[in-house]
């Protein structure tokens, strides 16, 4: 992990953002986490274990860093350093970091805010697309390793064929989204049809808390899409890559 963040030379916000793609497909670890409130403000403490990376969230306000005891490197949009306790930074807001920990290390950020409840922090202090993905513990909220998993052994199922290699009666159930029904046609066995419908509900699942689940398999994705672009030698993929409708 240390070698990833190294490779962020010349930091800037979307290879942030890359990063924590990258790391989200990762195990991810819960580190003890505190919260102090104290007249009109709000502190936050956590203890990041060595060779242990952290993205944190975009706030939307400038806020205390600081940096209590151990020895980090800090990478934000167009700064990298690397620092030892003890450390503050005055930070601005709409920035993103990423903290690599090469020893154990305890930092703590500040916020004005007379708001205790955690939601309701969450809410005031951090731009919606992190608030969204992370829960208020930093930990995702999708399971982004079962789904990229699923949509690998999906794609490694795919049947070859396109439209016209379908019956009359196969592109019927396919117009009318009758996808289970079309799928047993085209002989898929029952197994498959169940990762199908699993990766269905989950896509329904991450809607619904409004995390946007395609965005940790655009990799994914664009690989299967520009294979079966080589392989529509007829130009029929237009008539036969549609999704059911969720």
């Amino acid at each position: 992990m240390n070698k990833l963040i190294a490779g962020i030379s010349s930091p800037s916000r979307k290879q942030i953002e890359d990063f924590q793609r990258a790391a989200s497909m990762l195990p991810q670890a819960e580190f003890e986490t505190k919260h102090y409130f104290s007249d009109g403000m709000y502190c936050r403490e956590v203890m990041q274990p060595k060779d242990s990376v952290v993205i944190g969230k975009v706030h939307i306000k400038p806020h205390l860093f600081m940096l209590l005891s151990g020895e980090m490197t800090i990478v934000g949009n167009g700064y990298r350093e690397r620092v030892k306790a003890p450390y503050v930074m005055a930070a601005d807001g709409d920035d993103k970091r990423a903290l690599y920990a090469h020893e154990d290390s305890v930092y703590v950020t500040v916020h004005k805010t007379d708001k205790t409840n955690l939601d309701e922090l969450e809410k005031e202090l951090i731009k919606d697309d992190d608030r969204y993905l992370f829960d208020s513990s930093n930990r995702l909220k999708f399971d982004v390793p079962k789904f990229r998993a699923l949509t690998l052994k999906i794609i490694a199922n795919e049947r070859p064929g396109f439209w016209s290699d379908w019956t009359p009666e196969q592109r019927e159930l396919y117009a009318s989204d009758k996808w289970e029904e079309f799928s047993r046609s085209r002989g898929y066995t029952e197994p498959q049809i169940d990762d199908f419908r699993a990766w269905l509900k989950m896509i329904v699942d991450a809607k619904l808390s409004a995390v946007d689940p395609f965005y940790f398999i655009e990799d994914l994705a664009t690989a299967a899409a520009l294979d079966n672009i080589r392989k529509d030698l007829k130009g029929e993929i237009h008539k036969s890559s549609r999704l059911p409708p969720v």
